[in-house]
């Protein structure tokens, strides 16, 4: 029977974990070809992290955010009322900063979760931030250890890790919501919405918009965006509703359609959900109805990850 994944992630001690959309958590241990399961104990988990001690953060639909401890393999949970819809955009809503604090952007509020002992329930705490600011669409942190949130549609806010705020206007188009910010290797902030991508140069205070020439990435994108990254060459990658995933090369002017290793195997309205990058550079593709693929550079094309079945 077929299973859905919404996201993959590799840990520091290589193991590869599978997230399936109604909240079934595989490990899978590369050296003993084992797969452990570990359903979280809710429906539905629309984000989820690994933090500085090694646990598993999950955010669920229905207002739960759970923590797996691998250690010793306890689920904890505390409620916190939210009504955001569960969506295939990539949109960040669980991070943890310098200091150890888990940050929860939600419907209802900014939350975070301090450090906490790991035998007691952990307690969420509203954050006020300045002005009228009072929720956030994602929240991230850069390699510098500051945070970026997406507090209204046509702007964006950072709070260094000082606590002080400085906010970015999108230009042209104020109606735009940000559903992720991600840092390039460059400290470039790259701004991703549902329909345009922007992105804000290292240094500077103005936010520019991503100039997409290309006729076929231009279409695609209309149908929307769900998710860019940045890889270590400098190239932007960016995964849209169908025809396969798009790669800015390094000029930002080259534009390279990349499909699977058999073209009629990713069919035009499949999800392209997540790009990411190993620890060995490895480019790796998660769609929503063909599974994962991974891009093999030499022969310029993705190709199709195939489970064994004993």
């Amino acid at each position: 029977h077929s299973m859905q994944f919404r996201q993959a992630m590799q840990d520091s001690e290589g193991s590869i974990w599978f997230l399936q959309l109604q909240g079934l958590l595989f490990r899978f241990n590369p050296g003993t070809e084992k797969l452990t399961l570990y359903p979280v104990p809710n429906w539905m988990v629309f984000h989820w992290i690994k933090d500085s001690d090694n646990s598993f953060w999950f955010g669920c639909a229905n207002g739960n955010t759970w923590r797996l401890m691998l250690n010793s393999l306890p689920f904890q949970t505390a409620y916190v009322p939210n009504m955001f819809n569960v969506s295939a955009v990539n949109s960040p809503r669980i991070t943890q900063d310098n200091d150890g604090t888990v940050w929860l952007a939600l419907s209802t509020g900014i939350y975070r979760v301090g450090r906490f002992d790991p035998q007691s329930a952990f307690n969420p705490l509203k954050v006020k931030l300045s002005g009228s600011d009072t929720v956030s669409q994602c929240v991230v942190k850069d390699s510098k250890g500051n945070l970026w949130l997406s507090p209204g549609k046509g702007r964006i806010l950072k709070i260094d890790i000082n606590g002080a705020y400085t906010s970015y206007n999108i230009p042209y188009n104020t109606s735009d919501q940000v559903f992720n910010i991600v840092e390039d290797k460059s400290s470039n902030i790259w701004i991703q919405c549902l329909y345009n991508i922007y992105y804000l140069r290292a240094g500077s205070v103005e936010i520019e918009e991503l100039q997409i020439s290309d006729e076929s990435l231009r279409k695609s994108v209309l149908t929307g965006i769900f998710d860019i990254f940045p890889d270590s060459g400098g190239n932007l990658w960016i995964a849209t509703f169908g025809n396969g995933i798009f790669c800015f090369l390094t000029d930002k002017k080259t534009v390279r359609h990349y499909t699977s290793e058999t073209p009629g195997d990713l069919n035009t309205g499949d999800y392209c959900l997540r790009v990411k990058q190993d620890t060995g550079g490895k480019i790796w593709v998660l769609f929503a109805h063909n599974g994962l693929y991974y891009f093999d550079s030499e022969g310029e094309k993705l190709r199709k990850v195939k489970v064994i079945e004993n």
